[in-house]
């Protein structure tokens, strides 16, 4: 489920972002989507509390995941902020779509 969601949501922004390339806001924009469209794959639906207390902020956001359940990808659609970027590990980025996806995302590589 992990797999076939992140090659769906890979797919989707190799479509979407060679349009607006290193765009922080292109995982923003495609998440609802993503979330919707997982939802009715899975039948899951998501409850979020304490939206509230994530504001809308030009300053942007890093989210971590553990990456304890094949659910985080769903979840993290569900509470994508504004501007938010995803930190991953530098060999990530040379997987065939699902890296090129996230350069394109702007999202940051790191050397661990």
């Amino acid at each position: 489920s992990s797999g076939i969601n992140a090659e769906y949501g890979a797919v989707l922004h190799m479509v979407y972002c060679p349009f607006f390339p290193k765009n922080r806001d292109n995982t923003y924009t495609l998440a609802p989507f993503f979330y919707h469209m997982s939802r009715l794959v899975t039948g899951l639906t998501i409850e979020a509390e304490g939206m509230e207390h994530i504001e809308k902020s030009d300053a942007g956001y890093i989210i971590m995941a553990n990456h304890q359940s094949s659910l985080d990808t769903l979840c993290m659609a569900k509470i994508w902020p504004h501007r938010a970027i995803i930190l991953m590990k530098k060999s990530l980025m040379y997987v065939p779509f699902f890296g090129w996806a996230a350069y394109l995302s702007g999202h940051e590589f790191i050397t661990r």
